[in-house]
């Protein structure tokens, strides 16, 4: 199973902290971020995640290997 394929796993389950670093600006962004509820997640051509932002309420598109760091929250109590 791939790293992204176990990230979107995660992320149907409930939140997932994911720090990785934005090809945009270059910073690192860290968030809470879930697919729970939700039917979308990997494109498997390019390895893009598309997963909800918790905290800012939006989508965003996160490149499975800028992720320096995940936290599966929904998994845990």
């Amino acid at each position: 199973m791939s790293f992204a394929k176990n990230v979107v796993d995660a992320l149907n389950i409930g939140e997932v902290v994911i720090e990785f670093t934005s090809l945009n600006s270059g910073r690192t962004i860290k968030g809470k971020y879930t697919l729970k509820g939700r039917n979308i997640g990997l494109n498997p051509n390019t390895e893009v995640i598309v997963a909800w932002d918790v905290e800012n309420n939006k989508w965003q598109d996160i490149k499975a290997d800028t992720i320096t760091h995940y936290i599966n929250t929904g998994a845990m109590g």
